[in-house]
């Protein structure tokens, strides 16, 4: 039966999760032949603390790659780069705080794979202290 399988929808509550991934929307239509999830409906979804949304989300399952369409809003935030000690530490007022970054723009392509994210059109790159806008901005992480 699996082998005849070419497409699943689903409606309600959605929740999808795939490595270090998780997804919520109202609703997700799994195309089979293509190996995507289209998620619609409110979609969200987290890798570590970091959140994507927009109207439309595709994740493309066997290729580390996903699109996001329209009312796009990505929150990044900074990761922590100390490892873990038997004491903690208390913080230097000299230290500053790491911030996240809020991201909008009309869509999105990350790719996993290459480690950027592509965001265009209106694009507003947010900080506590500073905001950028462009037609295209390329965000590139390790």
């Amino acid at each position: 039966m699996e082998d005849r399988v070419t497409r699943i929808e689903a409606e309600g509550g959605v929740r999808m999760v795939q490595d270090g991934r998780r997804a919520v929307a109202d609703r997700a239509v799994y195309e089979r032949a293509e190996e995507k999830v289209v998620l619609t409906g409110n979609p969200k979804v987290w890798e570590d603390k970091n959140v994507v949304s927009g109207r439309e989300i595709t994740v493309f399952l066997d290729e580390d790659r996903s699109e996001v369409k329209e009312d796009v809003r990505v929150i990044l935030y900074p990761r922590d780069e100390e490892k873990p000690s038997e004491t903690p530490k208390k913080p230097r007022s000299s230290e500053k705080k790491k911030v996240p970054l809020v991201v909008t723009s009309r869509s999105m392509t990350a790719d996993q794979t290459k480690s950027q994210i592509i965001f265009e059109n209106d694009v507003v790159v947010r900080r506590s202290d500073m905001t950028l806008t462009a037609d295209r901005v390329t965000v590139f992480y390790e």
